[in-house]
């Protein structure tokens, strides 16, 4: 993961539901740090379909992973809302500028965001009022999250610190043109939208971006 942040260095906090070793997660932080600090907060075991459930009636613990030498990142031993929370408060050397949820094996569609907790670890960075990302892609034994991730990095390169204090938690409706991506890519279609719908000719992949604007809740470090 990336090192320590600076103030002019773009902030990114990375989660997702599928586990700290899931290889989107992995995938995506690659993709990340071409455009800043990524620090790396994700459950340490798999979290699919517990929504926005938070831990408050045991410990919330984590414990940092790494590859050989290489820093992987924090393991939470909760939910993704739980990884964002401790991530923006603990483990970011500054508050982020973006949190980005991902990459979910499997798509997030319909009903299923509200037991997605992809979906639920980018609603929590909403509130914080940061700029949030939730990626899914449709499973496949051989998902091609490389490529799908430098398509979300691309589209997120211009969501940084002016563009989160910009944005608002309101809808937006524009329809600005974009390309239809292939099987394995995510694009963003719309300006500033709180959720971003990106479908491929054959509806195959698919990324939800929700975006927080102005604070729109706020909680202390400590109590």
């Amino acid at each position: 993961m990336g090192g320590r942040g600076s103030s002019n260095t773009v902030q990114i906090l990375l989660t997702n539901d599928d586990g700290i070793y899931a290889p989107g997660l992995a995938a995506m932080e690659r993709a990340l740090l071409k455009l800043g600090d990524v620090a790396v907060v994700a459950p340490a075991t798999e979290q699919s379909g517990v929504a926005h459930s938070i831990t408050f009636l045991t410990p919330l613990t984590a414990k940092e992973i790494f590859d050989g030498s290489r820093r992987r990142g924090w393991a939470v031993e909760g939910s993704p809302a739980d990884s964002v929370k401790i991530g923006i408060f603990e483990f970011c050397p500054q508050r982020p500028d973006l949190v980005v949820s991902g990459i979910n094996g499997g798509l997030n569609a319909g009903i299923n965001v509200l037991y997605s907790g992809t979906v639920a670890a980018a609603i929590e960075g909403a509130f914080f009022g940061i700029t949030s990302i939730a990626v899914s892609l449709e499973y496949d034994e051989h998902a091609e999250f490389e490529k799908a991730a430098d398509h979300v990095a691309n589209h997120s390169a211009d969501l940084g610190p002016e563009r989160s204090r910009a944005a608002t938690l309101q809808p937006q409706h524009s329809h600005e043109g974009s390309s239809r991506p292939s099987r394995s890519e995510i694009g963003a279609n719309g300006h500033l939208p709180i959720r971003r719908e990106i479908r491929e000719a054959n509806r195959s992949a698919r990324a939800e971006l929700l975006l927080g604007g102005e604070r729109a809740a706020s909680a202390p470090r400590r109590t």
